[in-house]
């Protein structure tokens, strides 16, 4: 039995099958993960315009609209029981910088990203989430 957030923000279409997400992050670096491609679905929280894209190994493309970015909050140390209070609340696409900016100017600590950037910091968060399973890898 899978774990839906209450009130899913983020699809994800693996093979024809519809997944969640916790926050954007999570649609950037599961795809790399698991060596899909992943048509990835979400919903500005300041406009609710669509932000869609495609999410594999090499990157995020045909992201719709073209403005979207992504928030982003550097954690001060690890992740605990609150990590989605703490991180993934935070981590959100949006669909225009304009968008983001007003998110970002009401919530200390966030920046934002483009997608592409966004998707460069997903690398790392499975060796900075899960170390003792990621941490040992070569990159």
């Amino acid at each position: 039995m899978a774990i839906v957030p209450q009130d899913p923000e983020y699809r994800l279409q693996i093979d024809g099958k519809t997944s969640y997400a916790w926050c954007a992050l999570d649609t950037l670096f599961i795809p790399p993960l698991i060596g899909k491609t992943v048509n990835v679905q979400a919903r500005d929280p300041i406009n609710s315009q669509g932000v869609s894209l495609v999410v594999d190994g090499n990157g995020a493309r045909e992201v719709t609209p073209p403005s979207a970015v992504v928030s982003m909050v550097i954690p001060d140390g690890p992740f605990g029981y609150d990590v989605i209070e703490s991180f993934c609340h935070k981590v959100l696409f949006f669909a225009s910088e304009e968008s983001g900016r007003s998110w970002v100017a009401e919530h200390e600590g966030t920046t934002l990203l483009t997608v592409q950037e966004a998707f460069e910091v997903g690398r790392f968060a499975p060796e900075f989430v899960y170390p003792d399973v990621f941490g040992q890898q070569k990159r």
